[in-house]
């Protein structure tokens, strides 16, 4: 999922959706990828697009609580105020399994990546969280 948190900057969140392959008429960014198209370096996200304001200022730690037990959901993305202020519009990924609630930002061409990643079981969301003196893998 991609939950929309802040609404301050309307062209940058169309900019965002843009970047991720723009929205089809469900409601999903990157529903329509081409598999012979795909670069497996920067892989898509494919989420479905939550944009309402009843989740305006939601934060990590109140993501878990919200997503139902029933579904299996490999990540939740916010975009968030930090978003549209920086450069590669970053994401906040929370992670619901190993340690509920706890964040990490990457840039939004990575989402994709780390959510493949994740439901592949080849990495770890910890292996996402930035390291105070580390250089993140994607900048490796």
């Amino acid at each position: 999922m991609l939950v929309r948190t802040s609404f301050d900057d309307e062209a940058g969140w169309r900019a965002l959706l843009d970047d991720l392959g723009g929205v089809d008429e469900d409601g999903w960014v990157g529903a329509d990828q081409d598999p012979d198209e795909i670069d497996v370096d920067n892989y898509p996200l494919t989420a479905l697009v939550v944009a309402h304001r009843a989740f305006e200022g939601l934060l990590p730690g109140q993501v878990p609580a919200m997503m139902p037990s029933e579904e299996h959901t490999t990540l939740v993305a916010l975009a968030d105020a930090r978003t549209f202020a920086e450069s590669g519009r970053p994401l906040t990924v929370v992670d619901l399994y190993d340690t509920p609630g706890q964040p990490a930002v990457l840039p939004c061409r990575m989402v994709g990546s780390m959510a493949c990643n994740l439901e592949i079981g080849n990495m770890d969301f910890h292996e996402f969280v930035a390291e105070r003196g580390m250089e993140p893998w994607w900048e490796a």
